[in-house]
């Protein structure tokens, strides 16, 4: 059986996602638990998920509640906006760039 690139770069994102959002399930059953429901706002590494696009990684985000995405360049920002999301610490970067 031949594998493609594109099957391959599709199960590696799906596995992504399923690890991610069963990694926030756990966390929202905790916090359910001791009464934190709604109080705490998570977020995610950039770098954790290099291996998908920053927009996947944002759509995913969103629909299971992460508020935002750290250690990203600045460039990204808008991406980001696009999905209401924060970033509370962005990646050191050498280069300069103009936030609108």
């Amino acid at each position: 059986m031949k594998i493609s690139r594109r099957s391959t770069i599709k199960s590696i994102g799906i596995g992504l996602g399923t690890a991610l959002s069963q990694d926030v399930l756990a966390i929202q059953k905790t916090e359910a638990k001791y009464g934190l429901a709604g109080k705490v706002n998570h977020s995610v590494c950039r770098w954790c998920y290099s291996d998908i696009s920053l927009d996947e990684l944002c759509k995913a985000a969103v629909e299971i509640g992460i508020k935002s995405i750290e250690l990203i360049d600045v460039k990204d920002f808008p991406t980001l906006k696009k999905y209401g999301l924060d970033c509370a610490m962005v990646s050191s970067t050498n280069k300069s760039y103009t936030i609108e």
